[in-house]
């Protein structure tokens, strides 16, 4: 396929006042996003030094961590809507926000788990600082297998095998491992019962 016929497929049959436009759009709306993150973070950095809370801070990390891929999907987005894409560029379109947003909702709920191990070790003196790290690293390994499976999904694979296969190895670790539950069950228990202010 050439080159001209590439960008045709892309554009579709798009009049050039539509193109222009929409080109325009995507420029000022990247521009936007990025004025709008610089004010939102001074605003939450100044509310932040009011508060006696931490969790004010993890979340102004989550909006700092959040970078020019995610406002480039986001200002293609609205772009997009004042033309006419080819059905094959819309789901290309569609797998790239997928992944895009997938990667920026684990990251941040990483630093959520990782804020409320933190405070637990702050807490919990005797707590073993391994056991902390073993607990972070084994629920960012989940949340990326959880949304691995998700993305496979929208994709269009089949994850019944894969979630059937998942099901026997998770019996087997969880006998392997069921003394050691005896100490999660208490830990998990105190995470999400309130004691993190």
């Amino acid at each position: 396929m050439s080159t001209p016929q590439f960008i045709l497929n892309i554009l579709g049959n798009n009049q050039i006042e539509n193109i222009l436009t929409s080109l325009g759009i995507f420029a000022a709306a990247f521009l936007a996003l990025k004025i709008f993150k610089t004010i939102i973070i001074q605003k939450l950095k100044s509310l932040s030094k009011k508060t006696e809370t931490d969790i004010d801070d993890v979340f102004i990390q989550i909006i700092q961590s959040i970078n020019w891929p995610f406002y480039l999907l986001i200002s293609v987005f609205i772009a997009a809507q004042f033309i006419q894409l080819s059905a094959r560029v819309e789901k290309i379109f569609g797998y790239i926000a997928i992944l895009t947003v997938a990667y920026y909702l684990v990251r941040a709920l990483q630093k959520l788990i990782e804020f409320s191990l933190e405070k637990l070790h702050k807490k919990e003196k005797g707590l073993d600082r391994t056991l902390i790290n073993l607990i972070n690293k084994l629920s960012s390994w989940l949340l990326w297998l959880i949304v691995i499976i998700i993305i496979l999904q929208n994709f269009g694979f089949n994850v019944s095998t894969l979630l059937g296969g998942l099901g026997v190895a998770g019996i087997a670790i969880a006998f392997a491992l069921q003394m050691y539950w005896l100490i999660f069950l208490p830990l998990f228990q105190f995470i999400w019962t309130g004691h993190l202010k």
